[in-house]
């Protein structure tokens, strides 16, 4: 396995004119230690994303629960003669909006997560075929 990272980085080196001793003496520690890092950065901005999601979720319950206050903080002579109206609506269509935001961002990260604590070798491949297909 070694071997073909190291042909791959002959590779990459050569399409940019770069001589350099990829033995495995001088570079195994260090695809190591860029191993480690890539793969932390994608799980800390995956779980930036996770956050973000949950700030979402809260903010459509909390659209929910100003919605059914606003509904029946109104007079009922009011609800008779109007309805609903568009605040209401409004607010319970922005809320579903987040809610389904947020819910989207932590499904896609948390797999993302649980990707690079379970299986980082995965990350490291999909990063280096994403570079190798660019560079075609």
């Amino acid at each position: 396995m070694a071997d073909e990272i190291i042909k791959v980085l002959d590779d990459l080196s050569q399409r940019f004119g770069i001589a350099v001793d990829w033995s495995s003496q001088n570079m195994m520690p260090y695809l190591q230690t860029l191993g480690n890092k890539l793969v932390n950065y994608k799980i800390t901005f995956a779980t930036l994303w996770v956050v973000l999601g949950v700030i979402c979720l809260v903010l459509a319950l909390l659209l929910w629960k100003d919605a059914n206050k606003y509904s029946k903080d109104k007079h009922p002579e009011d609800y008779y003669r109007n309805g609903y109206d568009d605040q209401y609506y409004a607010r319970i269509y922005v809320g579903v909006c987040f809610l389904f935001v947020g819910l989207l961002l932590i499904l896609i990260n948390a797999h993302t997560i649980i990707l690079g604590l379970t299986f980082p070798e995965k990350i490291i491949f999909e990063e280096v075929k994403d570079m190798l297909r660019n560079y075609r």
